[in-house]
Formats: C-alpha cells, structure tokens, sequence
C-alpha cells in the first residue's frame, strides 16, 4: 500500500466530554479512527493508538493531518508532527465517516473546512506546508 493522508482544518463549537469521531474507516484491525475526547486527541488504527501532546482548544481553527504510511501512522497537528507509531496496515476500504464514527455513534460538533483525502502518504513537508498556506492566517500568496 502506498499509504493514505487526511488533512483538515477543525475549529471546534465545544469540547466533546466522551470520544468525538473526526474521521472513522474502516474496523476491526484496520479501524482507522481520529477522535477527539475532551481536549485529547487520538489517531487510532486497529489497537495502536497515538495521542498529540498539546491539548485542541475550542473555538480556535487548528489545522490536524492523519498520515498512514507503509510502516507507520503519523498525526500532524498544526503542521508539526505530534506523534507516531509503527503499524502494518492492511489495505483501507470503506467509505470515510466525517464527524462521528461510521457506526452513527461519536457525533462531533465542529467546522470542518478544507478536508482533503488521499491515497498517498503525504511528506512532513508537505503537511506543514498545507498547514501554513490555508486557514484564518494564510497571507501568503502562492502562484504556480
């Protein structure tokens, strides 16, 4: 598998008080999952789970990427790698669940602007450059 990349822009309404799905595919052991419980955020695949250091804030626009890699999954938060771990993954199918988990459970209340999905695993540099031309303070100006 070459890997599959998420990246959105999330400005939450109020902090969830149990598990929020952000994205859900997937199950069993190839579950793949962003959730969001209180301030903690989590990428999941199957049992592996990696949780960001910096707690989200409600209100505020923050810019999250999940990446699946060929030997490893990688969360991005704000353009910066905020956690990872090694995983096997299994091909993803499914449909993608935005804002609460496929099973109807886990609904979110939040924005979602400027989600992208591929079916590659996307570079560091590339997260963070995503992360620094979009959002509420994207004065830079890029042309090609």
């Amino acid at each position: 598998t070459q890997g599959w990349t998420a990246n959105l822009w999330l400005r939450l309404n109020e902090l969830p008080a149990q598990d929020a799905y952000i994205l859900d595919r997937g199950e069993g052991a190839a579950r793949l999952s962003l959730v969001l419980n209180g301030s903690n955020l989590k990428a999941r695949y199957g049992s592996v789970e990696v949780q960001a250091a910096t707690p989200l804030a409600a209100t505020m626009w923050t810019h999250l990427a999940l990446v699946v890699a060929p030997a490893e999954l990688r969360l991005y938060v704000n353009g910066a790698m905020a956690g990872s771990a090694a995983i096997t993954p299994a091909a993803l199918s499914g449909a993608v669940s935005v804002g609460g988990a496929s099973d109807g459970t886990g609904l979110l209340t939040a924005d979602i602007d400027e989600l992208r999905i591929s079916n590659t695993a996307r570079s560091a540099d590339w997260i963070a450059l995503s992360a620094g031309i979009e959002g509420e303070r994207n004065d830079a100006i890029v042309t090609y």
